[in-house]
């Protein structure tokens, strides 16, 4: 008895085995992205809080795409952790290409105030340490793990900057947290005038 189909059958299995083993291969393969801080900026003040961005420039050096899916992180403030959290960023790194990602913390002046005597000795333009991670997806690659890159790095947050323009918005200092903090980096001459003012809003 032939086994005719035997030959092509043959064929289907090799065939099979040799796209797996080049998918494997592929996956083996995955390089780690670089990621490069290009800068901090403070943004969105509110009676809550305010936004930490972090501008980090990620290049993928793989020939396929990598889609960003988490971002670990932890704030110091003056040398006081202050926050703890991840961030779900939503990016995809081109093959053999690069993109910006930004990384938003948001910090409550609850948070800024567990560094209150950093804040004091600094005058408002506090140094922060960020040590994180961005956690990248190996897309349809079977049997990939996700890819962690460190980042780390170091700068100065212009807190006064961004707290002198709380004059063009007084409902800010509605939260007595915020009052705190502007207090410890402007001043309290310049917090009772805001607060004057506040209170000339409200009673006409």
């Amino acid at each position: 008895m032939k086994l005719r189909g035997l030959p092509t059958a043959l064929c289907v299995l090799l065939l099979f085995l040799g796209s797996g083993c080049s998918a494997l291969q592929s996956a083996l393969d995955v390089q780690k992205p670089t990621a490069t801080f290009q800068a901090a900026r403070l943004e969105n003040v509110t009676a809550d809080g305010l936004t930490a961005n972090f501008d980090i420039g990620v290049e993928n050096p793989n020939s396929f795409e990598l889609p960003l899916s988490a971002a670990q992180y932890k704030l110091a403030l003056g040398g006081v952790q202050v926050v703890d959290d991840q961030a779900k960023p939503k990016a995809a790194i081109p093959a053999k290409g690069s993109l910006p990602v930004t990384v938003p913390v948001r910090l409550n002046f609850r948070h800024l105030l567990a560094a209150e005597q950093a804040i004091s000795r600094s005058g408002g333009n506090i140094p922060y340490d960020f040590d994180g991670a961005l956690e990248f997806s190996p897309g349809k690659l079977p049997l990939a793990q996700n890819i962690k890159v460190p980042i780390r790095f170091s700068g100065t947050l212009p807190l006064r900057d961004a707290l002198t323009a709380v004059a063009k918005d007084p409902s800010v200092l509605t939260n007595p947290d915020a009052r705190k903090v502007i207090e410890l980096i402007l001043g309290k001459g310049i917090l009772g005038g805001l607060l004057n003012r506040l209170e000339g809003r409200s009673n006409p």
